[in-house]
């Protein structure tokens, strides 16, 4: 993939698992209601099982910052110090910025693709 960024989300306050997964589900049908050719390839991780998560994405579209930025900050759950975004190096490649994050016991992962019909 063509990554644009990887972007650390990190909430004001817990969010469990099974909250963090409502919410990818609704970022998935808010980014495909954009009408914009976005992918998101996103890890979840809790410490240790707990109900503070956060999550790890590698993203590329248009206007990816703005979706993401406004769609955790409409819901009161971040503020810009809350967010990283990075430039995607592709020499390193996507496993040097995920990987790490997969092979923890408290993850959660999916795909959100618009490009797909």
């Amino acid at each position: 993939m063509s990554w644009d960024y990887f972007v650390t989300i990190t909430y004001k306050f817990d969010v469990t698992m099974k909250q963090n997964q409502r919410l990818m589900n609704d970022l998935s049908n808010y980014l495909h209601s954009s009408g914009e050719g976005i992918c998101v390839f996103w890890v979840t991780e809790s410490a240790y099982g707990k109900a503070h998560t956060h999550n790890h994405m590698l993203v590329m579209g248009p206007n990816i910052y703005r979706l993401i930025f406004n769609f955790f900050n409409k819901r009161k759950l971040i503020s810009d110090k809350f967010v990283r975004f990075l430039k995607y190096r592709k020499n390193l490649g996507a496993n040097f910025y995920v990987a790490k994050y997969l092979g923890s016991a408290y993850t959660d992962y999916g795909l959100i693709n618009t490009t797909l019909k």
